[in-house]
């Protein structure tokens, strides 16, 4: 109860705030909140990439034979 009283009493003493938020305000706020979930989304792909290509790529045999097909013998 005592802090319904506070919470009611906290509001009836507040000041009010002259502030103004024009509509160009929340369009910066999409756009903001656009390009961090376009980073956030490069930023896993590029992650998942690179552990995708660790996992799944076969390493490299020595080619034997030369570049023109003939084996190179010493």
């Amino acid at each position: 109860m005592f802090r319904i009283v506070l919470a009611v009493a906290g509001l009836w003493v507040s000041s009010p705030a002259f502030a103004y938020l024009d509509p160009g305000t929340g369009s910066i706020l999409l756009q903001s909140l656009i390009g961090i979930l376009a980073i956030a989304a490069a930023a896993v792909g590029t992650f998942f990439g690179r552990i995708r290509a660790f996992l799944f790529s076969r390493k490299k045999t020595p080619d034997v034979a030369g570049e023109d097909g003939a084996s190179r013998e010493r």
